[in-house]
């Protein structure tokens, strides 16, 4: 099968009709090829936004704390899993620093498929123990108990 470019695409003089012409395809536009971050930027689609801005990702990284992303625009966002003490709480330090304490964190409770029927779990965030480069979280359960619960959880710092 083919796939056909309507329009057809141009680059150099040289017109793309179908994406089997050539299995270099993004070579031949100029692109960067995928997961090569090194110069070459390809967006694809509208990239309009709140005042004609647009952030691109300029780095992505890991770690044993979780995974982060940095946007062109300051903004960075990191997520990971955590899982509290038996009493309840819980430490999570970020892969990367912030520039100052994050401005939206967020949680999931993880649970396993163990047969039984559990209490409904709730991961709340302790904000004062909350800074640039941790969070501190308390994990209970509806019938009032605590355990070693796991939770996934992501932050968001923009930076304007």
């Amino acid at each position: 099968m083919t796939a056909i470019n309507s329009p057809p695409l141009c680059c150099g003089g040289r017109i793309f009709t179908d994406f089997a012409m050539c299995n270099c395809f993004s070579k031949n536009l100029r692109l960067a090829e995928m997961g090569n971050t090194s110069g070459k930027l390809a967006i694809i689609g509208n990239v309009k936004t709140d005042n004609d801005k647009c952030a691109v990702i300029v780095k992505t990284g890991s770690n044993a704390n979780g995974k982060y992303r940095i946007w062109s625009d300051g903004s960075i966002d990191m997520w990971g899993n955590g899982i509290a003490n038996v009493n309840g709480d819980a430490l999570v330090n970020y892969p990367i620093a912030l520039p100052a304490a994050a401005q939206n964190i967020t949680t999931t409770p993880a649970a396993l498929s163990t047969g039984t029927t559990r209490p409904i779990t709730s991961v709340m965030v302790v904000t004062d123990l909350t800074t640039a480069t941790k969070a501190t979280f308390i994990v209970k359960r509806s019938d009032g108990t605590t355990s070693a619960d796991g939770f996934y959880w992501s932050v968001n710092y923009a930076a304007f």
